[in-house]
């Protein structure tokens, strides 16, 4: 059976208030993945609202277009995820296409 190919996607919640020290330090990151990992596809967003505890919930989506996230590649963006600079729990989910 062929696998489908998959998509990574991270979410973890940021202090609004500190969000300029840490969206420097998320760019950082995906632009040294995407460095490490040739044809990776990486992008930072975020919800449009703070919540009412202050906090804004970003969203990192980790793509390949030749393969998707092959199991190698997850790998290596997990362990680099447990290393990250961000003090963040980072919720990672896997998604592939409708079938």
């Amino acid at each position: 059976m062929v696998e489908s190919p998959k998509t990574l996607f991270v979410y973890y919640k940021v202090p609004f208030d500190q969000r300029g020290h840490y969206k420097v330090q998320a760019l950082s990151e995906l632009a040294q993945r995407e460095q490490d990992h040739p044809g990776l596809q990486a992008q930072l967003l975020q919800r449009p609202e703070v919540s009412l505890e202050g906090f804004e919930t970003w969203m990192e989506i980790y793509d390949h277009a030749d393969h998707g996230i092959d199991e190698a590649l997850e790998s290596a963006l997990r362990q680099s995820f447990a290393r990250s600079q961000l003090p963040f729990k980072r919720m990672v989910e896997v998604f592939i296409p409708l079938r």
